[in-house]
């Protein structure tokens, strides 16, 4: 059976590769970069409960009791009602969406063709997008020739196309949400892939975890094409995949299998403790997560959820390839420099006259010479 449940798994990965010993869910209420002193939220009772729930609701379904798996999901979907804000709204979306989805499957197979299509509509305009997924899901065979399965498809698609733009908006912010410094090691390179190199780009960082050999997802095939689309045009996407192992060589041979399985023809590197704190994944900011950052590489949107769609990307993109910018790539010799800036601050100082120049402030420290832990 191919039933879908909420990404526990996923946040185990995100969990352990934070260094936390917390439950799989008690992982979605941790703070990454949380502060020095900062009291960690208290456990999500009641995302705890909807998880309870749903992998009840699948065991069922597995043993074919399809009736008692569906009663489950229904109660996941009563929990939510009743429990509006105290979970992350995107995690409170990916139970509703995940629940109804199970619920088409599971009218399905019980050739109940009217409700297993009633909540495949429902978990479609909800969010749950997942195209691959459900071309391949042998659970929808009864009802896959349906006409109204298709427009459900059709309709779905367009929906997402008709909000992407009109969430760019909220989606982009207006100047760096936060310092990001991008900087890391692909596999089997020896040379780091650095944000001020690709300065003058739109550059996509693309964040998810590998979970048993299934690592990737549903939007892995859109940030494929982008890569095609767009790599003559200045757009940059890059990887970075988290294992539950760190980034030792086990890690480094996995990621390097998911590389190979996923055929991605873009950089891709091990998204460790450190980056992602950099990138500041929270509670309500989960992996899988595409950073977007603009021409000058500042950060100016992470997409998590039903936002992370190859429609809403190529129209952040296009946005940002829009915008006007005199970024240049720092060259390939000043690399270690740290920023684009430093260069041109020499050679300043080189052009004063020896008396116009000032002491050296040895006390002061250039962080740019501080070396990158990635």
């Amino acid at each position: 059976m191919n039933l879908r449940r909420p990404a526990a798994a996923t946040t185990l990965v995100l969990a352990l590769a934070l260094g936390a010993t917390a439950t799989p869910l008690a992982s979605w209420t941790r703070t990454a970069h949380a502060q020095d002193g900062e009291e960690e939220p208290p456990q999500n009772a009641a995302a705890q409960k909807a998880q309870a729930l749903t992998e009840k609701g699948v065991k069922a379904l597995q043993a074919e009791k399809f009736d008692e798996g569906i009663a489950e999901f229904k109660k996941i979907l009563a929990l939510l009602e009743g429990s509006k804000g105290q979970m992350p709204e995107e995690m409170e979306r990916s139970f509703r969406y995940l629940a109804e989805y199970n619920m088409a499957c599971g009218y399905s197979l019980k050739k109940e063709k009217k409700d297993a299509l009633d909540w495949f509509e429902k978990s479609v305009m909800d969010g749950f997008v997942d195209w691959a997924h459900i071309d391949s899901d042998t659970d929808l065979d009864f009802v896959r020739s349906d006409a109204r399965f298709k427009e459900i498809i059709e309709k779905g698609r367009e929906n997402i196309k008709k909000h992407a733009k009109e969430r760019i908006p909220l989606l982009l912010a207006k100047d760096a949400l936060f310092p990001y410094q991008l900087s890391f090691r692909p596999l089997k390179s020896d040379k780091k892939i650095l944000g001020s190199e690709l300065l003058g780009k739109v550059v996509l960082v693309d964040i998810f975890a590998d979970v048993e050999g299934k690592g990737g997802a549903a939007e892995t095939p859109d940030l494929v094409a982008i890569h095609k689309d767009y790599k003559d045009k200045g757009v940059e996407v890059t990887g970075l995949v988290a294992f539950a192992g760190g980034e030792g060589e086990e890690a480094k041979d996995a990621a390097a299998k998911v590389v190979e399985r996923l055929s991605l023809p873009y950089p891709v590197g091990i998204a460790n403790r450190t980056q992602l704190e950099r990138a500041r994944v929270t509670a309500d900011r989960l992996i899988p997560m595409t950073l977007v950052l603009d021409k000058q590489g500042k950060l100016r949107a992470r997409l998590v959820g039903a936002d992370r769609n190859g429609d809403t990307m190529r129209a952040l993109v296009d946005t940002l390839l829009a915008e006007k910018s005199d970024a240049k790539p720092m060259p390939e010799g000043d690399k270690n420099k740290g920023d684009g800036e430093k260069k041109s601050e020499d050679k300043k100082s080189e052009d004063k006259k020896p008396e116009d120049k000032k002491p050296e402030d040895k006390k002061q420290k250039d962080p740019a010479k501080k070396d990158d832990p990635i």
